[in-house]
């Protein structure tokens, strides 16, 4: 009889286990986990966002009243120069794309709004130039943030394989510590010249405004 016993003992748990109260809740349905991504630390500043065919995206037109606008004419390819045997690129050399700053830059060059006998020490204007382009307004920036996405894309085309590897100067310590001190009087004079361009001086009128500082 020991089978019977053990039968009617499963049933009696049975039984007894059937009179505890359910507890509230979903029963029988599967509940999908949510997906939860999590943004990398950014900041307004550095937040970009990327949609597809940004790359391609049509070319902001210059405002009537930009300070800066691009030249009409599309720049020239820039002559080859024979570099030092030391200093020499090898020969599948790939040069990276022009960002914003560096379009802004050639343009601004190519336009002389610095004219030579203003300014003749190409650090100098430089420092003029990166003044100038930081107080830009952000309408005029976009003209050529649209045009560095257009240079990218056309260089992934070229190079669809191209991709960008720093190169580490060992001797980047090195130099800094032996760089001459910055000359504050050449700064201030930068920012001065960055302001009266930024005023819409031009041609004569900034060169006798230039002499005045």
């Amino acid at each position: 009889m020991p089978v019977s016993r053990l039968t009617r003992r499963r049933r009696s748990s049975l039984g007894l286990t059937s009179l505890n109260p359910v507890k509230p809740g979903n029963y029988g349905i599967a509940v999908s986990p949510r997906n939860v991504t999590f943004a990398p630390n950014v900041t307004p500043g550095t937040f970009v966002e990327e949609t597809e065919g940004d790359d391609l995206a049509a070319e902001v037109p210059p405002p009537s009243d930009a300070l800066f606008p691009p030249a009409e004419t599309p720049a020239p390819a820039p002559p080859r120069r024979r570099a030092p045997p030391g200093k020499r690129r090898s020969q599948g050399y790939i040069p990276r794309p022009p960002n914003a700053f560096m379009l802004f830059r050639a343009n601004f060059v190519r336009q002389k709004h610095v004219p030579g006998s203003i300014e003749t020490n190409h650090g100098s204007l430089s420092k003029i130039i990166g003044n100038c382009w930081k107080a830009l307004p952000e309408q005029e920036k976009k003209i050529w943030e649209s045009r560095a996405k257009k240079a990218k894309a056309e260089h992934k085309e070229m190079y669809p394989h191209y991709r960008f590897k720093p190169v580490h100067n060992k001797n980047k310590n090195k130099d800094k510590k032996s760089k001459a001190p910055v000359d504050e009087p050449d700064e201030r004079r930068c920012e001065e010249v960055a302001q009266l361009l930024l005023e819409g001086k031009k041609g004569d009128e900034l060169a006798a405004a230039v002499r005045r500082l």
